[in-house]
């Protein structure tokens, strides 16, 4: 089963981790855990909070009726008041779990009102999937942002 993460690496000296669901209709959310670490943190502590939202990641939960009451905390996790406020000193990549084979995609910052964009590099792990190694793997993916 393919599973979802996203990571976010604020200028606030944090990661922002969340895993990603998919709805009935096909739509992603991210969706609990929604987790804060000091960006200080060892490798193996960061990868293993990526193993925790990988986890946590399902595919064909309800499709939201109400958008307003999809659960997003990370601008106020990171003490601020919109997504676009925490977008705008964020870098992210996604992380997704193929049945052993993690891929670890970059992003971009697409404009002002924060949106992100896939890059066509990727960080690839297969075999080594210790937390120690995922960290490792994606403190590299977010020097590979832009």
């Amino acid at each position: 089963m393919t599973r979802f993460a996203t990571a976010f690496r604020r200028s606030d000296g944090y990661y922002y981790i969340h895993a990603d669901s998919q709805t009935t209709e096909g739509v992603g959310v991210g969706v609990r855990p929604f987790l804060k670490l000091s960006i200080g943190v060892p490798a193996v502590r960061l990868g293993e909070a990526v193993c925790e939202a990988l986890a946590a990641s399902r595919m064909g939960i309800p499709h939201p009726t109400n958008w307003d009451s999809v659960e997003f905390p990370l601008p106020t996790m990171a003490g601020v008041k919109s997504w676009a406020r925490f977008a705008d000193g964020a870098q992210c990549v996604s992380i997704e779990d193929d049945n052993g084979t993690l891929t670890i995609v970059p992003h971009k910052k697409k404009g002002p009102k924060g949106g992100f964009e896939e890059l066509k590099s990727a960080i690839t792990v297969r075999g080594d999937l210790t937390p120690a190694a995922i960290g490792e793997a994606v403190a590299k993916a977010f020097e590979l942002c832009e």
